[in-house]
């Protein structure tokens, strides 16, 4: 793993100051920019990342370019990358309120009120992604933040697609969390931007119910969910409804976009 840089000054700017988490890929710390006594986080590429595969740094840079393009109050934003010597770093702001993993709950699910707000805001957020010609390809619970006031942020573009590039690798073509890909990205081994729609489906629906729409990968392909109504009954037969449509086999049935699915989110809400 990559040596501990907790203490450092990365850039005469950013004290490194505890780690707060991360997983094979990265480790995450808390910091503060020693120029506006902000709390930044800060992200490290792991050398075992980078030693098992050249196109986990090629990736980590990707992250970095496309959160730097982004600029929405429901994306988590980037202030500064940091390439020092062989040791790769994103600057990034620092959301206080947990992962939307941290809702989970078979027991104790959030208010369907409150899932629609999170709803909006992460569609909110796609929209500016597609509309730079980029294909998240990763979403899921673990990859959206909260800030203590309940707005949630959209963050991890490590698997993300540019439309106008090339794909990195032949690997790079079927990336992401398995039990949360779209049956295109099984059959296709390809994301399109419905893709992220189905991705944002299956997320939506573990948040209401407290478990994903399918229990193992090759479900996902050719047998239905459970409908939402089925499974909570405090659910509105219309938002049921809202979820199926997300989870169309067929990408070409789902929602063509997502303003379309801020528009349906807009009349359920009132």
């Amino acid at each position: 793993m990559s040596a501990s840089v907790v203490g450092q000054t990365l850039n005469n700017q950013y004290r490194v100051d505890k780690e707060i988490g991360g997983g094979a890929v990265a480790i995450v710390y808390s910091g503060t920019d020693l120029k506006t006594n902000q709390t930044v986080a800060i992200k490290q590429l792991m050398d075992t990342a980078k030693q098992a595969d050249d196109a986990q740094i090629e990736r980590f840079e990707r992250e970095s370019h496309a959160m730097g393009q982004l600029s929405h109050p429901n994306i988590v934003n980037v202030y500064d990358t940091i390439f020092r010597n062989s040791d790769h770093f994103i600057v990034m702001e620092y959301v206080d309120g947990g992962a939307l993993s941290d809702l989970v709950s078979v027991d104790n699910p959030p208010s369907v009120a409150q899932v629609l707000k999170i709803a909006h805001d992460i569609a909110s957020a796609l929209v500016i992604v597609h509309d730079q010609d980029i294909i998240h390809r990763d979403i899921k619970p673990d990859n959206i933040l909260l800030t203590r006031d309940g707005r949630a942020k959209l963050t991890d573009f490590g698997m993300a697609r540019f439309t106008y590039m090339s794909r990195l690798t032949q690997r790079d073509m079927m990336v992401g969390s398995m039990m949360y890909m779209a049956p295109e990205q099984f059959s296709k081994g390809e994301a399109v931007q419905q893709s992220d729609i189905w991705q944002y489906g299956v997320t939506i629906y573990e948040l209401l119910v407290g478990h994903k729409p399918f229990k193992k990968p090759h479900l996902i392909v050719g047998f239905p969910h459970d409908p939402i109504s089925s499974l909570r009954p405090d659910v509105p037969e219309a938002v049921s409804q809202f979820i199926d449509s997300l989870l169309e086999k067929n990408p070409r049935k789902r929602p063509t976009d997502f303003e379309d699915v801020i528009d349906e989110l807009d009349d359920l809400m009132a």
